[in-house]
């Protein structure tokens, strides 16, 4: 990608920065290391630019007498990848799509206010492409495309999707009259069918999130769609969430396939739900005048993981998910934190606080020990036990819902982006029932190894059992040959056979294992997933040969129990999980 800036300048020292900290990143994950080229110029003549010695992102200049701007050009090299695991924050390419996020071509004056810093944003595409975005006022044919003046604010929140093969839907939400349109970019035309039902579902998502958290504070949204079987193929599908739009991509088939459907509803779900959820209501930590400024990340918890939460409810009562999907996903969320030895020694707080200590991880494994990315998974348990407490407390008049509706509410002349910190959140809560919410949530978030994820069945009527063959739920992740045997030998394998994750005093690591060790073998046979369910089902000694660095040697491992995946089963007391997942806002009209 090619780069050209005509950026306002006066004569003096000026220094042009590279965005670092990106909204809704978390991390300062600015893709530096992929901008190349760079030239700054006046009236055709070089400028020398020096990097800042401190800061790799900044670049100091002189702009020379009558100046009144430079020119800068640089190149960013694009990756033919979109990966949470390869490229994170950063933009891609095939042959046949574009996603852009504009922070990856940007160069701003330091002391430039995002906010209200105008820019006039221009694009040139291939020829029979055209940009999809969230931005209006587009104007432009044959590849070159023209926006209206923005802020670089609205600019870098704007992400925009191009391609050859591309179709755009408008949405028909019942309760508002906001525009709502997806629009699909494709690698493959064959990946631009979504269906009939589908579109319901997301149409029916848009009603319900009204009804939970209040009307919609932007006025317009994009849905922007991109599959490629380059993008996330570490994940299958993901997302980023914008204020007035989301960019997700997912790979070929996304919908096509019957299983996708639910994880398909969540995503979108997820990303929609932030618009209220961490870009309007936004924690106060995350609020910063610029992109070098470094965040706070303590409110993770409620910025994801209350999302986390919100998007599981919208995608089952808006008909992507189904009941039972829902309590088989949530079996397996709990059964996971409920055997995450990490919680040992980390807490659930420092999930969110401690998130840039693993850009520095050296191992991809370890993840039972080490805790990656939890606020997400038990922070989205921690909302589904204050919804719990909420329903308890008020002997079921009020919910969860109440709190949202209350604490995501836009009242006339609130501002783009409304801080919050955790006085607040306890503050609304105690509006919604009066406790003690601070003790409460305290308890969760700073203690080692709550009990939260282990009571929660009970407090919703079910308990928590394990069974010899997996959910629905479960199964989507063994059907690349993976195989979970988390909570029967202790291991976590993947489809070539490598030990991606293991658990302590378990079988497998009483014999030895360890992640990143590779089984070669289970019973003489050639390591395949069967193979190892077969022999873990059958019991007694299991006979395998791992290697090591290169190094062969044979594994005994002494287990009797059959394979183990968490359930949930009807106990006692009301089924509080039905009445959560009920749909509040009014059916519409076929």
């Amino acid at each position: 990608m090619h780069s050209d800036l005509k950026i306002p300048a006066k004569p003096g020292p000026m220094t042009l920065v590279y965005p670092r900290w990106i909204p809704g990143d978390h991390l300062p994950a600015g893709p530096i290391g992929n901008l190349t080229g760079l030239t700054v110029k006046f009236d055709g003549k070089p400028i020398a630019w020096r990097r800042d010695r401190y800061d790799m992102d900044a670049f100091h200049i002189v702009v020379p007498d009558g100046a009144d701007h430079v020119q800068v050009h640089f190149d960013f090299l694009a990756s033919p990848t979109l990966d949470v695991a390869i490229n994170p924050a950063s933009s891609a390419t095939t042959d046949n799509l574009l996603i852009l996020r504009w922070h990856v071509v940007t160069l701003y004056p330091q002391d430039a206010d995002p906010k209200t810093y105008m820019v006039k944003p221009t694009i040139r595409l291939p020829d029979d492409w055209r940009p999809r975005t969230a931005m209006t006022g587009v104007s432009g044919a044959d590849g070159a495309f023209m926006f209206e003046d923005t802020t670089l604010e609205r600019l870098i929140d704007s992400p925009l999707a191009a391609g050859t093969h591309q179709k755009t839907i408008a949405l028909s939400p019942n309760t508002t009259k906001v525009p709502h349109r997806i629009t699909i970019t494709v690698d493959d035309p064959n990946d631009l069918a979504m269906t009939a039902g589908q579109i319901d579902h997301l149409t029916a998502m848009l009603d319900q999130a009204r009804a939970m958290l209040g009307p919609e504070p932007f006025p317009h949204y994009d849905f922007l769609v991109t599959i490629s079987s380059k993008l996330r193929a570490s994940v299958g599908i993901g997302g980023q969430e914008h204020h007035e739009s989301s960019d997700n991509v997912g790979r070929p088939g996304l919908f096509a396939v019957p299983e996708a459907k639910s994880r398909l509803g969540e995503l979108l779900s997820h990303e929609y739900a932030h618009s209220w959820s961490g870009k309007f209501r936004r924690p106060i930590g995350e609020v910063r005048l610029n992109y070098q400024q470094p965040v706070d990340n303590s409110l993770l918890w409620v910025y994801e993981g209350l999302t986390a939460y919100i998007d599981k409810l919208l995608a089952v009562r808006s008909g992507f998910s189904t009941e039972p999907q829902f309590r088989d996903q949530l079996a397996d969320a709990i059964g996971r934190m409920a055997n995450r030895q990490g919680r040992e020694w980390r807490s659930l707080s420092d999930t969110g606080v401690g998130l840039g200590s693993m850009m520095h991880a050296t191992l991809a494994n370890w993840n039972n020990w080490r805790r990656g990315t939890d606020y997400y998974l038990e922070g989205s348990l921690l909302w589904m036990d204050v919804d719990a407490e909420i329903r308890s407390l008020s002997k079921g008049k009020r919910s969860l819902d109440d709190f949202c509706r209350l604490f995501f509410v836009k009242a006339p002349g609130d501002p783009l982006v409304k801080p919050y910190d955790l006085d607040e959140v306890v503050q609304a809560l105690n509006s919604v029932v009066p406790a003690d919410w601070r003790a409460f949530l305290d308890r969760r978030l700073f203690s080692l190894n709550s009990m939260m994820p282990e009571q929660l069945p009970s407090r919703l009527g079910y308990k928590l059992v394990y069974t010899g063959y997996p959910s629905d739920f479960s199964a989507i992740s063994e059907e690349d040959g993976s195989v979970d045997a988390t909570y029967s030998i202790g291991v976590l394998v993947s489809p070539d056979g490598t030990i991606r994750d293991l658990r302590f005093n378990t079988p497998a690591d009483m014999a030895g294992l360890a992640p990143g060790m590779k089984i070669i073998s289970v019973g003489g046979l050639q390591f395949r997933g069967d193979s190892l369910r077969s022999a873990i089902d059958k019991g007694g000694t299991l006979a395998l040969i791992v290697a090591n660095d290169g190094n062969l040697r044979p594994i005994q491992i002494l287990y009797s129990g059959g394979q183990r995946y968490p359930t949930l089963e009807r106990g006692s007391g009301p089924d509080l999980i039905k009445e959560m997942i009920r749909p509040i806002a009014p059916a519409g009209k076929k």
